[in-house]
């Protein structure tokens, strides 16, 4: 191996290195105590899931759509919120279309999409809730 060669390396394995012990240090600044107090108990961040996802919703779909959030993500109810944007700036449709979220469920919830015109929309989801 010449001496260019090795000194790539040694700088590779450095750098993996440093990254590793940076990734590991994260699980040490995340802070995992008390964020609230609920009916006198102590409320914290462990055995919180989060699930988000972008759903692309074609023009030519239908209004109502389910999203799954897979069996075993979520020990009880998640809290939901569901925003719609518009890829398309809004062509032809002035108002933003209005999602109505309805048969929540551990593992799903289904959004009906009520709009003025049929378009191209990208719906994002965030359910929060405990594992």
């Amino acid at each position: 191996m010449s001496a260019i060669n090795e000194a790539y390396a040694r700088i590779d394995v450095a750098t993996i290195q440093d990254l590793v012990n940076r990734i590991a240090s994260l699980e040490k600044r995340v802070y995992d105590g008390p964020i609230a107090k609920i009916r006198n108990e102590d409320k914290n961040i462990r055995g919180t899931k989060i699930f988000a996802r972008a759903i692309n919703v074609p023009s030519n779909s239908s209004d109502s759509i389910k999203i799954e959030f897979g069996s075993g993500t979520f020990g009880a109810l998640p809290v939901v919120t569901a925003t719609a944007y518009d890829p398309t700036t809004g062509k032809g449709d002035s108002e933003s279309p209005t999602l109505i979220m309805t048969d929540l469920s551990k593992t799903s919830v289904k959004i009906d999409i009520k709009r003025k015109t049929k378009g191209r929309l990208i719906i994002h989801v965030i359910a929060i809730g405990e594992s």
